[in-house]
């Protein structure tokens, strides 16, 4: 029954790909598949999703790919609905993962070859790990351990994104001396896989440019920030006007210049004629690093309350930037060759056409190669269901607050965490890349997932019906007036 409840789950966050007639894809997935395939190094790319994805497909098809996301993604619900004490968990399992696939941003990600899918599982493996350990079984504590140290390979946000987790829950702890023990186990729990995955990234680096570093295209990511948030680039005049030999000064006219322009910062780091590559071809990688570094290191040093405003002014838009669902590709304002002209600009299509050449039709004639995925219900759909659920766990936080505290103190451990971590994803990607409504949108669901599980819990459950047994016993009379009354 646990097989078959998972495997219809999977079936569930399936469906956006099966509606649309392939797997949903993004711009960066040609990287991601093609990395393990072609065993290239990419300096703005970990190999690991790659890695991890390569042996499901295994250069025969990517449908593998959207049902192993969702089989993983069920696991995880299963686990959390078991600890948290349901009597009937597969029940409640399918019934969840249905209301989140009708009302949720969630199965567009699963159903997506990106790694984003992730993010939430990343921070709801914290929370198992971090306050329902007692409750785990052990091979339920050795698949989230390994796990989490898989996926937080998956994306160079999902390090840091963890230590800022693991931190808030040393302080929770701490605030209800909790012992020692306990509070060290827990961090070596979460800080243990942060450690190999940073250590995989190192070795990464190190084996394509010869530098022990996180990211190999950190400094450049990091000076298209700093560059659009206005520090940067008014370093960069003052340094050229004042005659410092920055290769960047040559192309002063053509470096991004609005603070929330995605497209602007992207075309920096990826466009064919941006500023980034003309100084990379013509003085290496390294030396662009290097001097990427020296500028964003001054730029800081130079104006350190301009880009803590920027910082926080970035935090904020990403904070309530979550209308993510972007599975177009190219639009439709044409004849079908030019359709046809703008996807062969992606390397996902050269990558489909290539390795997975019995499979092209499908991705071309796929709903989302021809601009026919009509998302704008659901987008209204996912906001309004975003809102009210947010609304509704401020009023359960309020009530607790009120009542003295919640039912199961794990619910508020839960929504703590997921309050953490929606906000910690918000200052990673808001601050440090730029603010686009998709990196919040892998998050946000978690609040909706909270309130199906905070009311469907057997508590929640068993009062309901007691109140409406109550008011069945209610006798019809009670609603009607008598003949003495008259």
């Amino acid at each position: 029954m646990r097989l078959i409840a998972i495997l219809t789950c999977s079936i569930f966050f399936s469906l956006p790909a099966l509606v649309n007639g392939y797997p949903l894809v993004f711009p960066d997935s040609g990287t991601y598949v093609r990395q393990a395939i072609a065993l290239s190094g990419e300096l703005n790319r970990h190999p690991y999703y790659s890695l991890f994805i390569f042996p499901i497909h295994m250069r025969v098809s990517l449908w593998p790919i959207v049902f192993a996301q969702g089989v993983i993604a069920s696991i995880f619900f299963y686990i959390t609905i078991r600890v948290m004490g349901h009597k009937r968990p597969l029940l409640f399992l399918v019934y969840l993962t249905a209301i989140l696939t009708l009302f949720t941003s969630l199965p567009w990600f699963s159903s997506e070859i990106m790694p984003d899918v992730f993010t939430g599982l990343v921070i709801l493996s914290v929370f198992l790990l971090a306050f329902a350990w007692d409750r785990l079984s052990l091979g339920e504590r050795w698949f989230l351990v390994f796990g989490l140290a898989v996926m937080l390979t998956f994306h160079p946000t999902f390090p840091p994104l963890t230590i800022l987790l693991s931190g808030f829950v040393m302080a929770v702890h701490l605030l209800r001396r909790v012992p020692r023990r306990q509070v060290l186990r827990t961090q070596a729990l979460l800080l243990g896989p942060v450690s190999l995955a940073f250590l995989a990234m190192i070795v990464y680096s190190e084996a394509l440019i010869h530098q022990a570093t996180i990211l190999p295209w950190t400094p450049p990511v990091m000076l298209a920030r700093v560059i659009a948030d206005g520090p940067g680039r008014a370093y960069l005049r003052e340094s050229c006007k004042s005659g410092t030999p920055y290769l960047f000064c040559a192309y002063l006219d053509e470096l991004p210049d609005n603070v929330n322009d995605f497209d602007n910062v992207n075309d920096f780091l990826f466009a064919s004629d941006s500023p980034l590559l003309k100084v990379t071809q013509s003085a290496g990688v390294e030396r662009t690093r290097a001097e990427a570094s020296s500028i964003v290191r001054h730029a800081i040093l130079r104006y350190p309350l301009w880009q803590l405003k920027q910082s926080l002014i970035n935090f904020a838009h990403q904070l309530i930037m979550f209308r993510g669902i972007e599975p177009t590709l190219c639009q439709r304002n044409g004849a079908d060759e030019q359709l046809k002209s703008c996807l062969n600009k992606f390397l996902i299509t050269k990558v489909v056409a290539q390795y997975f050449a019995s499979e092209f039709n499908d991705y071309i004639n796929s709903r989302q190669s021809n601009d026919k995925l009509s998302l704008m219900i659901i987008y209204y759909i996912d906001v309004t269901v975003v809102l009210l659920s947010g609304a509704t766990c401020l009023s359960l936080a309020y009530s607790w607050r009120k009542s003295g505290g919640p039912p199961e103190s794990l619910l508020s451990d839960l929504l703590a965490v997921i309050v953490m971590g929606v906000a910690s994803n918000a200052a990673l990607t808001g601050i440090l890349s730029a603010p686009q409504d998709r990196y919040q949108a892998r998050v946000i669901w978690l609040f909706p997932f909270f309130i199906v599980l905070y009311f469907g819990r057997p508590a929640a459950s068993s009062a309901w019906t007691d109140r409406w047994t109550a008011l069945a016993r209610i006798p019809t009379s009670a609603f009607s007036g008598s003949g003495d009354d008259a």
